[in-house]
């Protein structure tokens, strides 16, 4: 009687130990419990936390999302600019034993705002407009005439219309927002003041003068 319940004695633990290393076994199962690995386009670092981790290795295939550090708790990671409209997505690998893990990265793509557009007025005195332009993409600017210039600010594009000279009475010019196959133009309008203008006056009474 004492050895068969020796036998079933160790059974019982042998059964416990079993339990025992399959829950041990599921706890250091690897996880990413959170990340931060959506970018806007104009990229950055992000991180991804991992529980469970031994001996982990991240790897990206992709040459604008790079690996920067990675430890049995964290891979860190590093983002290039999108130049490009579209938005684009990669899957960094991460390994520890024979888990494995996809974690997707996504980064939008540029957006080109430009509200270069209209005519614009301007008296003989010249003046300045002010546009949005704002990119990270390539673009030219291109102005028609020596005295219509511009300066950007930031993301904002001053346009300068210099003064007209004596004896001018009108003259416009165009300053065109090229990236690409798109394309963005304004005019710019400058009038003088020669010429032939009347006056009218108006007296308490109600009556009216004239005069050039």
């Amino acid at each position: 009687m004492r050895k068969i319940y020796s036998i079933l004695l160790c059974v019982l633990c042998l059964s416990a130990i079993g339990c025992s290393d399959d829950k041990d076994t599921a706890d250091v199962a690897l996880k990413a419990i959170r990340s931060d690995v959506k970018f806007s386009a104009n990229g950055g670092t992000g991180t991804i936390e991992l529980s469970g981790g031994k001996q982990v290795s991240a790897t990206s295939d992709v040459a604008w999302c790079k690996v920067a550090s990675v430890s049995d708790q964290e891979v860190s990671l590093v983002v290039e600019a999108n130049l490009s409209i579209s938005s684009r997505t990669t899957m960094v690998v991460i390994q520890s034993g024979e888990d494995i893990l996809q974690v997707p990265v996504t980064q939008l793509g540029d957006t080109f705002i430009c509200d270069v557009e209209g005519t614009k007025d301007f008296l003989m005195q010249g003046g300045e407009a002010v546009f949005t332009l704002h990119t990270r993409r390539e673009y030219s600017i291109q102005s028609t005439a020596e005295w219509l210039t511009y300066e950007l600010k930031g993301d904002q594009l001053h346009v300068v219309v210099s003064p007209m000279l004596d004896g001018m009475d009108y003259r416009e010019g165009t300053l065109t927002v090229q990236s690409g196959k798109n394309e963005w133009s304004a005019t710019c309008v400058q009038r003088g003041l020669s010429g032939t203008y009347t006056m009218m006056h108006t007296r308490k009474d109600g009556k009216r003068y004239t005069g050039s």
